[in-house]
């Protein structure tokens, strides 16, 4: 009988009843490349190759796929899959997912084994913490018994929450749970009695029947993307699946090697997806939507773990598609367990409504030359997708790829059919056949794909750049040279002149705090076409790697594909002058700030003059600050000082003057002023420049295509051959609420150049002053208007204020909207109109503001409609009305 607790470590026999020599792991076999078998006999691992497919029996919303048919049909292409030499098939487990993820594999297992006859099955994963161990070791025993030893197990812990929620286990258990299980199973396959008295389980003079036909049980794998899973899976003596990642994998091998193992005795597995084609652009794009939809499942369980998954990163181990040619794919994939040393390759079965017509086999080739050494004349299968175009348009298609295939014809049903179809409006955006709602949409953009594009990650010290240009020798390819730069001047001057050597048309920046600066202005003046490109516009696909050279790579597709929206950068000469008006805006905030302190001291030393003079720092009342810092404290000697419309309130300066205002006061109250004089004196200093600069601009170049000319009932904008005599600011002034100073600041955040706003909607949207329409389904509503330029808003705000209290047309507009929405959505409304206004006047320079006047909306009405509304409504109210002629 074993003790109880955890036993010692189980070392499992070789996989099947085939012994080291049998399974090609002695002696190098024939092949024509004798220095490639050498590099892949140190680099693999012992064991032999095997290929593998991996079902998730996944049934998407709207496929129209009952789940009886979507088992029949996975089940039919298990059979294919034999037959076409593979290996394995593996299976996953999720629970409580709306789409049918596959929650239990047992069953389906027995369903395989009852029609395959060599064919092996495993799992990528189980989640062992919700299985009891001891029934779980039954069933798996029953399995190897019926399949003739070919069953085997990977596991891992888990990390949906809503999974433990569901069978009642907490997260933080699941650890022990599996360690245990781990130690549970290999002593009830031991063929002994065993008691076992562990955290979880306590188990006394239990024995398991049947006995397993594989020594020891089923192999066992451990799945984790963590060095503490790495190091379970050594020390159980288990199989590894190290999920894509590379550091993971590397500290299996050693602790392996540690525990006196040879790690090249063990099975690694990985999901690497390949397909065989011979046109990517007509076979990959509906692969591409389930493999969208997969992984967005994926991120949504990432995103409600409580452990931080980190995906990718340096050194990761790629588990994207392997797409192209069988020579390609076979070359790809030779040199992808050539550098790693995996045993166990799994790729994705057919999406749901393919048939296993569509599994082709690569016959004739020696798997021995590419893949592993000793294995000669082994027949490697891979995966080969027709079109869905070809499901729809034929019954029984053959798959023309495999001129050595044998047909396998097939009556599609209806199902397939319509699942096909709708998977072609999903993956190529277009419907099959007209509809009475279609509407065809013009699109602005032309879609054209740059030969040569660029791109830059920018960080503080040094910026990640990637080139992708067009290969050298394989049409439809792409390369892709990726290299760190420093931030430094010198260094990006370099880059600039190996840019346009490599024939860039377009580089992207993303806009990355202020760091992007040096990149965009250095590699512009090298005569490059540089974006600046908002961060929010370029996030990564949910689920994927981050880091910056795969972040750069993403922003060189977008950049090609012409998919990203470059930001506004204006030339040189208005980042000089936004330069100097922001500043004086921050300025004028600090000096707002210093005043406000000025109150709170006076507040705290009784002084109530905010409370009667409207302005702290006007005339009288600094003059009465200033005294009080001099030691007066009389208050009728303080409200002498007073003068203007302040010296007829000698009574409330009374009473607002009689405190307590002491020596610490008065030191800060210096302080604080002389603050105060320092940013006016600073903002003095600024205005003084900022004039300066914008009288040496040029002239706003004429419109390209100015379009017809607004009239008078489009915006209040008139062409008078003398408007050239005024300079922009004069023109700007002429609008209700804007100023020399606000003229300045619109200057300053828009330019000059209206040819980055083709329309004033385009200024508009791009200030953030246009709500975003959202629609769904039968659902519109209005979004929120978003965060935009803020010393734009913050000016057109000003503006829109001021010109509201104003008796002009804008001034009559805001009091016609703020009764029916309120004061901010009329004052936003407003500071719509005068931006509108602002774009007419920036883009003609003949333009000139004419104001409707406060009558324009009541002009327009017509009297007598207007009188039969105002009498309906009188006489709902309940009176009679009667109606004489004004004299």
């Amino acid at each position: 009988m074993a003790m109880a607790g955890r036993p010692s470590v189980y070392q499992p026999t070789s996989y099947g009843s085939r012994g080291a020599t049998e399974r090609g792991l002695t002696g190098e076999g024939p092949g024509p490349d004798g220095r490639r078998r050498a590099r892949l006999q140190s680099a693999t691992v012992g064991a032999p190759l095997r290929f593998g497919v991996m079902y998730d029996f996944r049934n998407p919303a709207g496929s129209g796929l009952a789940m009886p048919d979507l088992y029949a049909q996975v089940l039919d292409q298990v059979s294919a899959v034999e037959e076409l030499g593979y290996d394995m098939v593996w299976f996953t487990e999720h629970h409580f997912v709306e789409d049918g993820y596959l929650p239990s594999w047992v069953p389906v297992a027995g369903a395989v084994f009852g029609r395959t006859k060599r064919l092996r099955v495993g799992t990528d994963i189980a989640l062992l913490p919700f299985y009891h161990p001891v029934r779980l070791a039954e069933d798996l025993a029953v399995l190897d018994n019926l399949s003739g030893g070919r069953v085997e197990m990977g596991v891992g812990l888990g990390y949906a929450a809503h999974e433990f929620a569901g069978f009642g286990i907490p997260v933080s258990r699941r650890v022990s749970l599996a360690e245990e299980g781990l130690d549970i199973l290999r002593l009830a396959w031991s063929g002994e009695r065993f008691s076992y008295h562990g955290k979880r389980y306590h188990f006394d003079d239990l024995l398991v029947t049947p006995r397993p036909v594989q020594p020891g049980g089923p192999p066992l794998w451990l799945a984790s993307m963590t060095e503490a899973g790495a190091s379970r899976a050594a020390r159980y003596g288990l199989d590894f699946l190290p999920q894509g990642k590379r550091a993971v994998l590397d500290l299996w091998r050693s602790e392996v090697t540690s525990a006196g193992r040879d790690p090249a005795q063990r099975r690694v597995g990985i999901i690497r997806p390949w397909l065989v084609t011979d046109d990517r652009e007509r076979d990959w794009p509906p692969i591409r939507a389930a493999e969208r939809y997969r992984m967005e499942a994926y991120a949504r369980f990432f995103a409600e773990s409580e452990t931080s998954f980190s995906l990718g990163g340096e050194g990761a181990i790629s588990q994207n598609w392997v797409i192209g040619t069988p020579a390609e794919v076979e070359a790809q994939l030779g040199d992808f367990i050539e550098e790693h040393g995996f045993t166990d390759l799994i790729t994705h079965g057919v999406p749901p409504g393919m048939s296993p017509e569509f599994l082709c086999p690569l016959r004739g080739r020696d798997a021995s030359v590419k893949m592993v050494p000793g294995r000669a004349r082994h027949a490697v299968a891979f995966l080969v997708l027709r079109p869905y175009r070809s499901l729809v348009w034929g019954p029984t298609r053959r798959a023309t790829h495999c001129a050595t295939s044998t047909p396998i014809r097939l009556s599609y049903p209806s199902w397939a059919l319509g699942l096909a179809r709708s998977m072609i409006r999903r993956a190529w955006g277009v419907p099959l056949r007209a509809d009475s709602n279609d509407v065809e949409i013009d699109e602005e953009e032309t879609e054209r794909v740059l030969t040569v594009a660029a791109a830059v990650d920018v960080a503080k010290a040094s910026g990640m750049v990637c080139a992708r240009r067009p290969h050298p020798s394989i049409e439809g390819r792409r390369t892709c040279r990726v290299w760190e730069v420093e931030s430094t001047t010198n260094s990006i001057l370099a880059l600039g002149v190996d840019l346009v050597a490599l024939g860039v048309e377009r580089v992207v920046l993303e806009s990355t705090s202020d760091y992007w600066r040096p990149f965009f202005y250095l590699l512009e003046a090298a005569g490059l076409s540089v974006w600046l490109v908002n961060a929010r516009d370029v996030k990564q696909v949910t689920g994927r790697p981050k880091t910056d050279k795969l972040d750069a790579v993403w922003l060189a597709k977008l950049c090609e594909r012409g998919m990203l929206r470059p930001s506004f950068v204006p030339p040189r000469e208005i980042r000089a002058l936004r330069d100097y008006t922001r500043l004086r805006t921050e300025m004028v905030e600090e000096r707002s700030r210093h005043k406000q302190r000025l109150e709170k001291l006076l507040e705290d030393a009784l002084i109530k003059l905010s409370s009667v003079a409207a302005d702290l720092l006007g005339v009288s009342a600094r003059a009465m600050i200033e005294a009080l810092i001099a030691g007066e404290r009389d208050p009728k000697a303080l409200a002498n000082l007073a003068r203007g419309k302040l010296n007829t309130k000698q009574a409330a300066l009374l009473e607002a003057l009689n405190g307590r205002f002491d020596d610490h006061h008065a030191d800060l109250a210096r302080l604080l002023l002389d603050q105060i004089d320092a940013c006016s004196d600073k903002i003095d200093r600024l205005t003084a420049r900022i004039e300066q600069l914008v009288a040496e601009l040029p002239e706003p170049p004429p419109p390209t295509d100015r379009g017809p000319r607004p009239t008078t009932s489009d915006v209040p904008v008139e062409h008078d051959p003398d408007a050239r005599r005024l300079t922009t600011v004069e023109r700007l002034d002429e609008i209700p609420g804007i100023a020399e100073r606000a003229a300045q600041i619109l200057i300053a955040e828009v330019g000059l150049n209206m040819a980055q706003f083709p329309t004033p909607a385009h200024l508009v949207s791009w200030a953030k002053l246009s709500p975003q329409t959202i629609q769904s389904g039968p659902k519109t509503r209005v979004g929120k208007t978003g965060k935009g330029n803020r010393y734009l808003k913050g000016v057109l705000g000003e503006v829109a204020t001021a010109a509201a209290k104003t008796d002009t047309f804008l001034g009559e507009r805001y009091r016609r909207l703020v009764r029916r929405r309120g004061k901010q959505r009329a004052l936003v409304a407003v500071a719509r109109s005068i931006l509108v206004l602002v774009w007419h006047l920036l883009n003609d320079p003949d333009a000139r503001y004419v104001d409707l006047g406060s009558d324009y909306y009541t002009s327009r009405l017509d009297p007598e409609r207007k009188t039969r509304d105002l009498v309906r409504q009188l006489q709902a109210l309940g009176h009679t009305v009667t109606l004489k002629p004004a004299p």
